[in-house]
């Protein structure tokens, strides 16, 4: 004759403890998405109004610093 292991159970005052921290981590997990979701598109809006036109700037000195550096054209008499 074979004994099956007890089915561990909580209590109903637990059931419901249970559930309410649950609905909590999941309000938390909501609300922390929420919060990245924000602060991403404001690290978005940084890297476009600060970093591209940081980077426009260098390539027009580069273009220029290249300019500069490049022979002049010759001319044909």
């Amino acid at each position: 004759m074979s004994l099956s292991p007890p089915v561990w159970r909580y209590p109903q005052a637990n059931t419901s403890a249970s559930k309410r921290e649950e609905d909590l981590i999941n309000a938390y997990e909501a609300e922390e998405e929420k919060i990245i979701n924000v602060l991403s598109r404001k690290l978005e809006k940084v890297c476009i109004t600060v970093i591209c036109p940081t980077q426009l700037h260098l390539a027009r000195l580069e273009l220029k610093h290249h300019h500069c550096l490049a022979p002049a054209p010759r001319r044909e008499d």
